[in-house]
């Protein structure tokens, strides 16, 4: 992909995933009032900024390693792109959520009343979570949509 399609593919799944997420977030933790939604969209921009700029700049960064780490064996061109596209959609899954969520966690105050097992368990729920919202959400209308801006 080119690195202008790339940028628009990340920006796109960055407000796919950063405010549906958010929003998931904060009704699973509170529920659905009127303070939420506010809160929701006082938070919403913010939220996409820093997870776009931390994509480009540290996730990209670890699925790029992962990804020399955990082909450096294989020599065909195909079974190469193939594990590539496998380990950069896990790592940049696991990193962004392990991030926005223990970012989430940091800016309510909430990771510091927690334990490690109450921590762990809340990850595995965002995860499980975003795995969802991005593969039959976010991820099939951002690649259409990144398409049509190829055409």
């Amino acid at each position: 992909m080119p690195l202008k399609q790339r940028l628009v593919f990340t920006l796109m799944m960055c407000i796919g995933m950063g405010s549906i997420m958010s929003w998931l977030g904060m009704v699973t933790s509170t529920g659905l009032s009127a303070t939420v939604m506010h809160q929701f969209w006082l938070q919403v921009l913010p939220t996409i900024a820093f997870a776009y700029v931390f994509n480009l700049l540290i996730a990209t960064n670890l699925a790029a390693l992962a990804i020399k780490l955990g082909t450096r064996r294989l020599t065909d061109t195909v079974a190469i792109m193939k594990r590539a596209q496998t380990i950069r959609g896990w790592v940049m899954i696991v990193v962004m959520c392990l991030t926005m969520s223990t970012r989430a966690l940091i800016m309510t105050g909430a990771l510091y009343q927690m334990t490690p097992l109450q921590f762990g368990l809340g990850f595995i729920e965002s995860l499980i979570m975003a795995l969802i919202v991005r593969d039959f959400f976010v991820k099939p209308v951002t690649r259409r949509l990144t398409a049509s801006l190829a055409n």
